[in-house]
């Protein structure tokens, strides 16, 4: 648990936003669990869902990989922005 807790928090340091994503942000903020970006669909996820997955890329152990539950139902492909792998 502790490595999932230290992948989200670089994760949300790394994470770049919109301005208007930023605005957007200010209320979200106020939730007691902070939202993170799902890799493939670019949505707010809650990564204490069961589903929500949070994990290091495996070819290149550099970039974090996050997907929902609805993207990896449906085999939605997500790209590690590092090393260029894709995952389905």
């Amino acid at each position: 648990m502790r490595v999932k807790s230290e992948l989200i928090l670089r994760l949300l340091s790394e994470q770049k936003l919109l301005p208007i994503e930023e605005n957007a942000r200010k209320s979200i903020k106020d939730l007691p669990l902070k939202p993170i970006r799902c890799s493939s669909c670019n949505r707010f996820i809650d990564y204490t869902e069961e589903g929500n997955v949070v994990f290091l890329c495996p070819v290149c152990k550099e970039s974090v990989i996050v997907r929902c539950r609805k993207c990896r139902q449906i085999g939605r492909r997500v790209k590690c922005p590092t090393c260029g792998t894709e995952f389905p």
